[in-house]
C-alpha cells in the first residue's frame, strides 16, 4: 500500500492506495486560505497540524498501517515557505496564485542575461507565480524575513522536512529558484 499526502488549495488529504492502484481510504481536512488583494497565503503550521491528523486517521487501522510501503507528498508547484534555522515556517506561505511579485517578474523579463538563461530552462520563467520573482520580492519588501530564513522551500519540500527532519528539494523546484545543474543549463 502507498499513502499519498496531498496539499491542495482547499484541503489536506491522505489517500491510501493498494498495490493495484485502487483507492482504499481518504482522510481530509479543510485548509484556510488568506486572501488580501494580490496576496494568497496559507499557514504552514496549519499544514503540519492537518498532516498529522490525516496521517493518524489514514493509518488508524492496523491492517493498513502494517501494509504501508511508502508515503509520497504532492502539492501545488511554486508555493514558497521561508524557514527558520529550526525548520519552522517564518510566517505564511505564498501560494502559486499569489501575484505580489509582478514587478520583480517584469524586471527579470527585461533583463537580457535572465532571458538568455531562461531560454534554456522551461521552469525558469519571469512570472509572478514562479519562485525566483518571489525570492526577489522577499528580499525587496520583507528583508527581515529574508534575512532570518535558512531555507526557501516549496510546500512539498517543507512537509517532507517536517515529517522526516531532512531538508531536500527536487530538481524541478530547484530549477524554478534559479539553481541550474549541468543537465539543465
Amino acid at each position: 500500500m502507498i499513502l499519498v499526502l496531498n496539499l491542495g488549495l482547499k484541503s489536506m488529504r491522505a489517500i491510501v492506495f493498494d498495490d493495484c492502484g485502487r483507492r482504499l481510504l481518504t482522510a481530509s481536512r479543510p485548509v484556510h486560505t488568506f486572501l488580501d488583494g494580490d496576496r494568497i497565503e496559507q499557514d504552514p503550521a496549519e499544514w503540519r497540524r492537518l498532516t498529522l491528523e490525516v496521517l493518524a486517521e489514514a493509518s488508524a487501522t492496523p491492517a493498513i498501517r502494517d501494509a504501508l510501503k511508502a508515503i509520497t507528498v504532492t502539492t501545488s508547484a511554486c508555493n514558497l515557505v521561508c524557514t527558520a534555522p529550526d525548520g519552522s515556517a517564518l510566517g505564511r506561505a505564498m501560494l502559486v496564485s499569489d501575484t505580489r511579485a509582478s514587478s520583480e517578474a517584469a524586471e527579470l523579463a527585461a533583463n537580457p542575461l535572465f532571458t538568455s538563461l531562461a531560454a534554456t530552462s522551461p521552469n525558469l520563467r519571469p512570472e509572478p507565480s514562479m519562485t525566483l520573482p518571489r525570492l526577489l520580492w522577499l528580499r525587496n519588501h520583507d528583508p527581515a524575513r529574508w534575512n532570518q530564513s535558512r531555507f526557501f522551500l516549496s510546500s512539498n519540500a517543507w512537509l517532507i522536512a517536517q515529517l522526516t527532519g531532512i531538508t531536500i528539494t527536487d530538481p524541478l523546484n530547484a530549477e524554478k529558484s534559479g539553481f541550474l545543474t549541468a543537465s539543465n543549463s
